[in-house]
């Protein structure tokens, strides 16, 4: 599966899913695109889309759009902090769906 990792998380935090295509949108040059320009340039690259943003789905529809979202939620975005969070993200990419929000927590 082809991931984004949102402007809001260390690149580093790839490595926590080695079987997939994992990239940060500094890697692609994406770094200063806003939220809706970056979902329409991703849409077309990714899958899915991983982000600490939790008002994105407030301020994005993503009905029609080729890209599901997972917000880690999370006290801060600190790599150490979100990394207990990918044994789920990693559980639940079988089953997103494009156009989706999905949330993971520890909670």
């Amino acid at each position: 599966m082809k991931i984004l990792l949102d402007h809001n998380l260390d690149w580093r935090l790839k490595r926590l899913l080695p079987d997939h295509d994992v990239r940060s949108t500094k890697e692609m040059g994406w770094e200063r695109l806003t939220n809706g320009q970056l979902l329409s340039q991703a849409e077309v690259h990714f899958d899915v889309m991983l982000t600490v943003d939790r008002n994105i789905r407030h301020q994005q529809n993503l009905a029609g759009q080729n890209i599901a979202i997972i917000v880690l939620i999370a006290a801060n975005n600190t790599r150490n902090t979100l990394a207990p969070l990918f044994s789920e993200v990693e559980r639940l990419l079988p089953t997103v769906t494009a156009g989706q929000f999905y949330d993971v927590s520890l909670s």
